[in-house]
C-alpha cells in the first residue's frame, strides 16, 4: 500500500524512494519486534543470550535475510519482452 501511495503522490523518484527506504525499515522493525515479543511474552525473565538466540532462530528474521541476500541469477537476467499484440484477420 505504501508503494502505491508514493508513486501516486511522487511518481518514479517517490517509488524509487519508498523502497529503498522499506529495504532499510522493514527488517529493523522485524527484529526489534521479535525481540521485544521474546522479553515481554515469556512468563519469566530471559538472559540477553536467549532473546538473542529466538530472535536468530525466527522464520520472520529468516525470510528477512533471505530477502536481502544478493541473487547471482541476476546479473546475466535480460529483460523480459512483451509479447506481440493479437493480429487483426479483416
Amino acid at each position: 500500500m505504501a508503494l502505491a501511495v508514493s508513486g501516486n503522490l511522487y511518481g518514479d523518484v517517490g517509488l524509487a524512494l519508498a523502497s529503498v527506504a522499506m529495504v532499510a525499515i522493514i527488517p529493523l522493525v522485524n527484529v526489534f519486534s521479535v525481540a521485544v515479543l521474546a522479553h515481554y511474552a515469556s512468563p519469566e525473565k530471559q538472559s540477553a543470550r536467549a532473546i538473542v538466540m529466538t530472535v536468530v532462530r525466527n522464520p520472520l528474521i529468516w525470510a528477512c535475510a533471505i530477502g536481502l541476500a544478493p541473487d547471482d541469477r541476476l546479473k546475466n537476467a535480460k529483460p523480459a519482452r512483451s509479447p506481440a499484440p493479437p493480429r487483426r484477420n479483416c
